[in-house]
């Protein structure tokens, strides 16, 4: 707990400040409440706890790990995603002005591909979950 002044105002020490950065990390790296709170009463257990603390520390790390593998899948999924789109875009515009009469068929019959993946695409997440 930090110290109080003569007005009584915390005095926060640069032990303190950086125990309150790193409680701030692990809540802003997704850790639960009571995982961090649990984590503070094992802080203040001392080192007898320590190898508990680690553990917990591991868990946590891979969690995040994991996630973050998880988040670079998804953008690359839309990433891939927006690329059809404007391709999608680009045959659509010749659709409305094409060349000749076949680069017309042509273009209707890659929109009904186009479509066919777009539903394949957002369909096949909506199963999935």
């Amino acid at each position: 707990m930090p110290e109080r002044n003569a007005s009584n105002r915390r005095c926060y020490s640069d032990k303190d400040l950086t125990w309150i950065e790193f409680i701030k990390r692990l809540k802003d790296t997704g850790m639960p409440i009571k995982e961090i709170k649990h984590y503070a009463q094992l802080r203040a257990d001392g080192n007898p706890t320590l190898s508990e603390r680690m553990e917990m520390l591991v868990q946590h790390r891979k969690t995040l790990n994991e996630q973050i593998t998880l988040l670079q899948e998804h953008k690359t999924k839309i990433a891939k995603f927006q690329q059809y789109l404007q391709s999608f875009s680009f045959t659509i515009s010749k659709l409305f002005h094409p060349d000749s009469s076949s680069e017309k068929l042509f273009t209707m019959s890659v929109i009904v591909s186009e479509l066919q993946y777009i539903f394949k695409f957002f369909f096949a997440r909506v199963i999935a979950v």
